[in-house]
């Protein structure tokens, strides 16, 4: 029992950390892909604009 807490104890931060970074490199992947997205959807829509604003 007692050999198990320094473990758990070590594991958990750890983890934690770890989920952290993934969550933070899932946020970064979203944010650059929403990026990517908005721009291509941009340049879609630029000769429309332009019909329009003729």
């Amino acid at each position: 029992m007692y050999a198990s807490i320094p473990l758990e104890m070590d594991f958990v931060p750890s983890l934690a950390a770890n989920s952290r970074c993934l969550t933070t490199n899932i946020q970064i992947l979203v944010l650059t892909r929403t990026k990517v997205w908005i721009a291509n959807l941009n340049f879609l829509l630029q000769p429309t604009i332009h019909i329009y604003k003729l």
